[in-house]
Protein backbone atom coordinates (compact mmCIF):
# COMPACT_ATOMS: atom_id res chain seq x y z
CA UNK A 1 0.00 0.00 0.00
CA UNK A 2 1.02 3.62 -0.50
CA UNK A 3 0.25 6.21 2.17
CA UNK A 4 -0.12 9.90 1.27
CA UNK A 5 0.80 12.41 3.95
CA UNK A 6 0.39 16.18 4.15
CA UNK A 7 3.52 18.27 4.66
CA UNK A 8 3.13 19.93 7.23
CA UNK A 9 1.36 19.06 9.57
CA UNK A 10 2.49 15.53 8.71
CA UNK A 11 -0.92 13.92 8.80
CA UNK A 12 -2.08 10.91 6.78
CA UNK A 13 -4.34 11.93 3.89
CA UNK A 14 -5.05 8.66 2.08
CA UNK A 15 -3.98 5.06 1.64
CA UNK A 16 -3.84 3.63 -1.87
CA UNK A 17 -4.06 -0.13 -2.10
CA UNK A 18 -3.22 -2.19 -5.13
CA UNK A 19 0.18 -3.84 -4.79
CA UNK A 20 0.31 -7.17 -3.00
CA UNK A 21 4.07 -6.87 -2.33
CA UNK A 22 6.12 -4.05 -0.78
CA UNK A 23 6.45 -0.88 -2.88
CA UNK A 24 10.10 -0.32 -3.77
CA UNK A 25 10.13 2.61 -6.24
CA UNK A 26 8.09 5.72 -7.09
CA UNK A 27 7.99 8.31 -9.88
CA UNK A 28 5.70 11.31 -10.43
CA UNK A 29 4.28 12.73 -13.64
CA UNK A 30 1.99 15.64 -12.81
CA UNK A 31 -1.09 14.15 -11.17
CA UNK A 32 0.00 10.58 -11.82
CA UNK A 33 2.13 8.41 -9.57
CA UNK A 34 3.97 5.32 -10.76
CA UNK A 35 4.86 2.66 -8.21
CA UNK A 36 7.06 -0.39 -8.56
CA UNK A 37 7.06 -3.33 -6.20
CA UNK A 38 8.93 -6.43 -5.09
CA UNK A 39 6.67 -8.45 -7.40
CA UNK A 40 8.21 -6.76 -10.45
CA UNK A 41 5.01 -4.91 -11.35
CA UNK A 42 4.57 -1.21 -12.05
CA UNK A 43 1.22 0.46 -11.37
CA UNK A 44 -0.15 3.87 -12.28
CA UNK A 45 -2.23 5.91 -9.83
CA UNK A 46 -4.43 8.97 -10.30
CA UNK A 47 -3.54 11.27 -7.41
CA UNK A 48 -6.85 13.18 -7.68
CA UNK A 49 -9.03 10.12 -7.18
CA UNK A 50 -6.28 8.30 -5.25
CA UNK A 51 -7.11 5.16 -7.17
CA UNK A 52 -5.07 2.89 -9.40
CA UNK A 53 -5.74 3.09 -13.11
CA UNK A 54 -6.77 -0.54 -13.45
CA UNK A 55 -5.98 -0.69 -17.16
CA UNK A 56 -2.34 0.09 -16.39
CA UNK A 57 -0.27 -2.58 -14.70
CA UNK A 58 3.05 -3.56 -16.23
CA UNK A 59 4.67 -6.90 -15.54
CA UNK A 60 7.93 -5.03 -15.83
CA UNK A 61 10.55 -7.26 -14.23
CA UNK A 62 11.21 -10.81 -13.10
CA UNK A 63 12.30 -9.47 -9.71
CA UNK A 64 11.85 -6.34 -7.62
CA UNK A 65 11.61 -2.94 -9.30
CA UNK A 66 14.43 -0.90 -7.79
CA UNK A 67 14.05 2.33 -9.75
CA UNK A 68 11.52 4.32 -11.77
CA UNK A 69 11.86 7.62 -13.59
CA UNK A 70 10.24 9.61 -16.36
CA UNK A 71 12.22 11.03 -19.26
CA UNK A 72 11.02 14.66 -19.44
CA UNK A 73 11.55 15.17 -23.19
CA UNK A 74 9.53 12.14 -24.26
CA UNK A 75 7.39 11.21 -21.26
CA UNK A 76 8.75 7.66 -21.37
CA UNK A 77 8.79 5.60 -18.21
CA UNK A 78 12.06 3.87 -17.34
CA UNK A 79 12.05 0.93 -14.93
CA UNK A 80 15.04 -0.72 -13.36
CA UNK A 81 14.95 -4.31 -12.14
CA UNK A 82 17.65 -5.27 -9.73
CA UNK A 83 17.90 -9.01 -9.72
CA UNK A 84 16.80 -9.48 -13.34
CA UNK A 85 19.69 -7.21 -14.42
CA UNK A 86 17.49 -5.18 -16.78
CA UNK A 87 16.35 -1.66 -17.52
CA UNK A 88 13.28 -1.09 -19.70
CA UNK A 89 11.96 1.99 -21.47
CA UNK A 90 8.16 2.12 -21.80
CA UNK A 91 5.66 4.19 -23.71
CA UNK A 92 3.29 4.29 -20.78
CA UNK A 93 0.49 5.69 -22.90
CA UNK A 94 0.33 2.37 -24.76
CA UNK A 95 2.07 0.09 -22.24
CA UNK A 96 4.51 -0.91 -25.00
CA UNK A 97 8.13 -1.70 -24.16
CA UNK A 98 10.31 0.42 -26.43
CA UNK A 99 13.77 -0.80 -25.46
CA UNK A 100 15.63 -2.95 -22.94
CA UNK A 101 19.16 -3.17 -21.67
CA UNK A 102 20.66 -5.99 -19.65
CA UNK A 103 23.90 -6.10 -17.70
CA UNK A 104 25.87 -8.75 -15.85
CA UNK A 105 25.69 -6.80 -12.58
CA UNK A 106 22.67 -6.30 -10.33
CA UNK A 107 21.16 -2.83 -10.67
CA UNK A 108 20.27 -0.85 -7.53
CA UNK A 109 19.35 2.69 -8.62
CA UNK A 110 18.64 4.83 -11.65
CA UNK A 111 19.13 8.50 -12.62
CA UNK A 112 18.76 10.63 -15.75
CA UNK A 113 21.18 13.28 -16.98
CA UNK A 114 19.17 15.71 -19.12
CA UNK A 115 22.20 17.51 -20.55
CA UNK A 116 23.49 14.36 -22.25
CA UNK A 117 20.17 12.44 -22.47
CA UNK A 118 21.81 9.55 -20.63
CA UNK A 119 20.51 7.07 -18.08
CA UNK A 120 22.91 6.14 -15.32
CA UNK A 121 22.36 3.01 -13.24
CA UNK A 122 24.25 2.05 -10.11
CA UNK A 123 25.08 -1.58 -9.39
CA UNK A 124 25.68 -3.75 -6.33
CA UNK A 125 29.28 -4.07 -7.48
CA UNK A 126 29.86 -0.29 -6.98
CA UNK A 127 29.81 0.56 -10.68
CA UNK A 128 27.88 3.05 -12.78
CA UNK A 129 26.45 1.95 -16.10
CA UNK A 130 25.74 4.65 -18.69
CA UNK A 131 22.94 4.10 -21.25
CA UNK A 132 22.07 6.52 -24.05
CA UNK A 133 18.34 7.29 -24.14
CA UNK A 134 18.79 9.11 -27.46
CA UNK A 135 19.51 5.70 -29.02
CA UNK A 136 15.99 4.69 -28.00
CA UNK A 137 14.57 7.86 -29.55
CA UNK A 138 16.41 7.10 -32.79
CA UNK A 139 15.16 3.49 -32.80
CA UNK A 140 11.56 4.59 -32.11
CA UNK A 141 11.77 7.15 -34.92
CA UNK A 142 13.13 4.50 -37.33
CA UNK A 143 10.39 2.08 -36.27
CA UNK A 144 7.71 4.71 -36.89
CA UNK A 145 9.18 5.51 -40.31
CA UNK A 146 9.23 1.80 -41.19
CA UNK A 147 5.62 1.40 -40.08
CA UNK A 148 4.57 4.42 -42.16
CA UNK A 149 6.41 3.01 -45.18
CA UNK A 150 4.70 -0.38 -44.67
CA UNK A 151 1.31 1.38 -44.69
CA UNK A 152 2.22 3.26 -47.89
CA UNK A 153 3.39 -0.01 -49.48
CA UNK A 154 0.15 -1.75 -48.51
CA UNK A 155 -1.86 1.12 -50.00
CA UNK A 156 0.15 0.89 -53.26
CA UNK A 157 -0.42 -2.88 -53.40
CA UNK A 158 -4.16 -2.42 -52.80
CA UNK A 159 -4.39 0.17 -55.59
CA UNK A 160 -2.47 -2.14 -57.94
CA UNK A 161 -4.73 -5.11 -57.07
CA UNK A 162 -7.82 -2.97 -57.66
CA UNK A 163 -6.45 -1.87 -61.06
CA UNK A 164 -5.72 -5.49 -62.07
CA UNK A 165 -9.22 -6.54 -60.97
CA UNK A 166 -10.77 -3.67 -62.93
CA UNK A 167 -8.78 -4.59 -66.06
CA UNK A 168 -9.86 -8.23 -65.74
CA UNK A 169 -13.49 -7.16 -65.31
CA UNK A 170 -13.25 -4.93 -68.38
CA UNK A 171 -11.80 -7.83 -70.39
CA UNK A 172 -14.67 -10.12 -69.32
CA UNK A 173 -17.21 -7.49 -70.28
CA UNK A 174 -15.47 -7.08 -73.63
CA UNK A 175 -15.60 -10.84 -74.31
CA UNK A 176 -19.30 -10.90 -73.56
CA UNK A 177 -19.94 -7.98 -75.90
CA UNK A 178 -17.93 -9.66 -78.70
CA UNK A 179 -19.78 -12.95 -78.28
CA UNK A 180 -23.12 -11.14 -78.41
CA UNK A 181 -22.07 -9.31 -81.58
CA UNK A 182 -21.10 -12.62 -83.26
CA UNK A 183 -24.37 -14.24 -82.18
CA UNK A 184 -26.36 -11.29 -83.50
CA UNK A 185 -24.48 -11.34 -86.79
CA UNK A 186 -25.15 -15.04 -87.21
CA UNK A 187 -28.87 -14.69 -86.53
Amino acid sequence: QISLWSLPPHEPQATMKGHTDPVTALALDGNFLFSGSDSGTVRLWDLHSRAPLSAFTLAAHAGPVCGLLLVPESGWLVSCGGTDHSIHVWDYGTGRKLHSWTHAETFRCLAYLRTTRTLVAGTDEHNLVSLRIRDVADAVRRSQEEAEEAVREAERAARKAAAVAATAADAEVGKGAGARAVAEAMA
